[in-house]
């Protein structure tokens, strides 16, 4: 009995761990706590995506002498560094196919108003200690001092936000872009030096596991194909369109509105065709590829635009209405105590 009761358990552990929970409801920011999170950029004609959000002290990692190594990353999907510079900056380097996605959809965001930290795309350098010193391939670089202090992470559910039509934009935006990894620990708060003061940002920061497919386990990012290949939308047996999203989190798309959809919609057509062209080549992309994936931004983007005013998010949450009633019935053979304390959680 004991051994079936830890199996359920663990089914139901397992089962809500990749669902993850929908967002709770609270009370409409005010515009000063909102300004945290994102701000209407007051010209966007003039936003330069080649160079992205900086600073006036900060400029783009210098090549010309190595990279001095520090530590190695050891966990997640992509490698990395942290490594500093012949100046004494210090950088946090990501390797690997995430490194161009996260440059691309970091800028885009970045557009649209929400806080990114700064970000470049190196594609040679040379990293001087370490494991594998010596000449060194294509890395998304971001800086690491005192003007960006991380303060923890925030979660999708929990955050002063959810009742704003930001936020849901936000998340209309990431299942544009086939952002597929929206676990919490992927979001960071950060203590921000601008202009002799203290800001506080709440910021989407690993942005890498993008422009690719949508999955649960381990999809490709930053690959063309698959992304043309993934509408943003599918119409289900009853003729509704729902979002085709497959990524972690999909309850995230229950708030989501025609109205949020059009909203977020509305700010990526302010963008100039050398803005998409400047993002994109910001990251390294060739010209070729960069022009399929802005092709396929604005196909979904007349997509998004078209869907009519009875289209609800919540019908993408299909996998979630079927199985969390399972996860709840298996948490059924735990003890009450622990199996009340996940049910108050749905």
């Amino acid at each position: 009995m004991h051994g079936i009761a830890a199996r359920a358990a663990l089914v139901g552990l397992l089962t809500l761990r990749q669902l993850g929970l929908g967002p709770h409801v609270k009370e409409v920011p005010k515009a000063a706590e909102l300004e945290q999170f994102w701000a209407a950029p007051a010209q966007v004609s003039r936003l330069d995506l080649r160079a992205g959000p900086s600073s006036s002290d900060l400029r783009p990692p210098q090549t010309a002498r190595p990279f001095a190594f520090i530590s190695r990353k050891t966990s997640g999907f992509s490698p990395g560094y942290d490594v500093r510079d012949a100046s004494g900056r210090e950088w946090s380097v990501k390797l690997g196919p995430e490194a161009q996605s996260e440059v691309v959809v970091s800028r885009l965001l970045w557009a649209l108003g929400y806080h990114q930290p700064p970000t470049y795309y190196v594609d040679r350098w040379t990293l001087e200690g370490g494991p594998e010193a010596g000449f060194q391939t294509g890395g998304r670089f971001r800086p690491k001092d005192d003007s960006l202090k991380s303060k923890g992470d925030w979660s999708w559910q929990h955050n002063p936000f959810v009742n704003s039509q930001a936020y849901r934009g936000l998340i209309v935006a990431m299942a544009l872009l086939n952002s597929t990894d929206l676990r919490n620990e992927n979001n960071t708060i950060y203590d921000v030096k601008t202009a002799g003061h203290r800001q506080r940002w709440y910021v989407v920061k690993d942005l890498g596991a993008a422009l690719g497919e949508t999955g649960v386990y381990r999809p490709t990012r930053n690959d063309i194909d698959a992304f043309e290949s993934e509408p943003l939308f599918i119409v289900d047996s009853h003729g509704h369109a729902r979002f085709a999203y497959h990524g972690l989190q999909k309850e995230l798309l229950a708030n989501v509105s025609a109205d949020d959809v059009r909203w977020t919609v509305a700010r990526f057509e302010r963008l100039s065709p050398g803005q998409w062209r400047d993002a994109f080549r910001a990251a390294g992309y060739s010209d070729a590829v960069a022009s399929r994936y802005i092709r396929a931004i604005h196909e979904r983007l007349r997509a998004a635009k078209a869907v009519d005013a009875e289209f609800d998010g919540g019908r993408s949450n299909y996998w979630a209405n079927r199985h969390v009633p399972q996860a709840v019935r298996a948490l059924e053979y735990v003890p009450k105590r622990v199996a009340s304390a996940f049910k108050s959680l749905r």
